[in-house]
C-alpha cells in the first residue's frame, strides 16, 4: 500500500460550537499555551514518609537500622535528601557508592544494607 503525501490530513477537530464539548472538552487539553510546572518530590520528603508510613510491619532492629540510615547523620539522607527523585541517576548513585563506601573501607555487604534502606523508600 502506498502512502500519499498529498493527502489531506484526517484529524479530528475540536469543535467550537455551544453545547458541544469536542474531543478536547473545555479543560483546554490538548491546546497551545497550556503549560504546567510541577516540581517533583524531594528525596527527604519521601524518606519521611516511608518511615511514618511503611516500616510498621519491621522488625523492631530493622525499623531502628533504617532510621539511623535515613537520619541526618546517616549516609543516605545527607546525600540524596535535597534531590529530586528524577535527579537519583545511576551515575549518582556509583558516586555516592565510591565516597560513601569505597573510599571509607566499608564492606559491600554494607554498602548493599544502605542500598536496600534507598530502595525501600524509593519502592
Amino acid at each position: 500500500m502506498a502512502v500519499r503525501l498529498d493527502a489531506p490530513c484526517h484529524r479530528p477537530r475540536a469543535t467550537t460550537r455551544p453545547g458541544t464539548l469536542g474531543i478536547y472538552g473545555k479543560s483546554g487539553i490538548g491546546r497551545l499555551g497550556v503549560a504546567l510546572r510541577v516540581e517533583g518530590p524531594r528525596f527527604a520528603e519521601f524518606a519521611a514518609r516511608y518511615l511514618a508510613e511503611d516500616t510498621t510491619y519491621l522488625a523492631p532492629t530493622t525499623r531502628g537500622e533504617r532510621e539511623r540510615l535515613l537520619g541526618e547523620g546517616g549516609p543516605v539522607l545527607p546525600a540524596f535528601g535535597a534531590l529530586r527523585l528524577d535527579e537519583i541517576t545511576p551515575v549518582r548513585l556509583r558516586e555516592w557508592w565510591s565516597s560513601e563506601v569505597t573510599s571509607r573501607g566499608r564492606s559491600t555487604k554494607t554498602g548493599r544494607t544502605y542500598l536496600d534502606t534507598l530502595a525501600s523508600v524509593l519502592a
